[in-house]
């Protein structure tokens, strides 16, 4: 548990926009932090793994607490990356169950887990949505070995596109407002309303029909995502809370917490 609320933190709470620091020495928790920071001068696919560069000096100080080397090894096996390029953005989405299962990665692909499969319709951000509408470069964060991933950024196939996270683009098309672009803001679902679904490092396929919005047109993906996947292949509690953007937008935003929204369960932070 440890490890999946160091890694959410780092993700939330550290720009993937920011460029590599020079080496000093850093604490595991100072790590976890740069885990979601990288120079993306040339970011097609870039690891982020400063851990690997460090490893030696801090095995030879002994400066690191107990669970400093468990943080790492989840990182490198979830190999996350700054991949650059269009991505399905799907934090503000609702879902819908297909009474099928889908399969989900854990361990750094190691093995695999089966959850309910759901269908998210997530907007695609695009170069304007990241860089005239945020000042932001056009790149997510991903998990590489993680979701129903591959290892690598590039698209499997024409007309697919993956889903990753980025904390940097805060206003983009919101499904609640009929993908007009606003800035996101999050609501709190209760468990009891059947909890959420988890789309960071799942495919999509781009939807033919684009939207027309008074924000500009807006391009959407279908993506297959995991209900009640924590990350990284944890199941979320059944008594945990969820946190989402989906459905703020709505004249009932909290109707959306039963419809399966994208977010993350609490459990995490705590």
């Amino acid at each position: 548990m440890k490890l999946y609320k160091l890694m959410l933190l780092s993700i939330i709470f550290t720009s993937s926009t920011a460029f590599a620091a020079d080496q000093i020495n850093l604490s595991a928790s100072d790590r976890v932090y740069l885990l979601a920071q990288n120079d993306v001068r040339n970011p097609t696919d870039r690891r982020l793994d400063p851990i690997e560069q460090r490893r030696e000096q801090d095995k030879a100080k002994k400066t690191d607490s107990s669970d400093s080397s468990s943080s790492e090894q989840g990182v490198t096996k979830a190999a996350i990356a700054v991949c650059s390029g269009e991505f399905a953005f799907c934090a503000s989405s609702t879902c819908v169950r297909t009474g099928k299962q889908i399969t989900v990665k854990e361990n750094g692909g190691k093995t695999t887990k089966q959850y309910p499969e759901v269908l998210c319709t997530c907007p695609i951000i695009t170069k304007k949505i990241a860089v005239e509408q945020n000042g932001q470069p056009l790149v997510g964060i991903a998990a590489l070995n993680e979701g129903n991933m591959g290892g690598s950024c590039a698209s499997p196939a024409a007309g697919k596109v993956w889903s990753y996270f980025s904390n940097a683009i805060t206003t983009y098309p919101q499904e609640s407002a009929g993908f007009e672009s606003k800035p996101a803001v999050s609501q709190s679902c209760p468990a009891s309303d059947g909890g959420g679904s988890n789309c960071w490092s799942f495919l999509c396929s781009i939807d033919p029909k684009v939207v027309k919005t008074s924000t500009g047109d807006v391009r959407t993906a279908t993506c297959s995502c995991p209900l009640n996947d924590g990350l990284f292949g944890s199941k979320a509690l059944k008594t945990s809370s969820y946190t989402t953007f989906a459905g703020t937008y709505s004249s009932q935003p909290s109707s959306s917490c039963k419809q399966a929204p994208v977010g993350f369960p609490n459990q995490l932070l705590q």
